[in-house]
């Protein structure tokens, strides 16, 4: 039901899916910190602001570390190509 509601809809952004997964990542729960920064990543890509540039960039930072701490050297080194790739500015 409340998954439903408009309230919680209005917690679904981009901004707080990245916050979310932040604080699972320093909780050590680092699939969980993934499944809320690829939703986070998923909102901005599917919306494509401008202003959703930054969210996008830290999104694919902790994703980098997220998959690093699982043992995912690849997939932490995709991140960070990503990174580089779509945000040169940040690095």
């Amino acid at each position: 039901f409340l998954a439903r509601s408009d309230e919680a809809k209005a917690l679904q952004t981009p901004r707080l899916h990245l916050m979310a997964g932040v604080a699972w990542y320093r909780l050590k729960h680092y699939e969980l910190s993934k499944t809320f920064l690829q939703k986070a990543l998923e909102q901005t890509l599917s919306r494509d602001v401008k202003e959703d540039l930054p969210i996008q960039a830290q999104t694919r930072l902790w994703l980098a570390l997220a998959e690093q701490r699982v043992g995912k050297q690849k997939a932490s080194q995709h991140w960070l190509k990503q990174l580089v790739d779509y945000h040169p500015q940040s690095v």
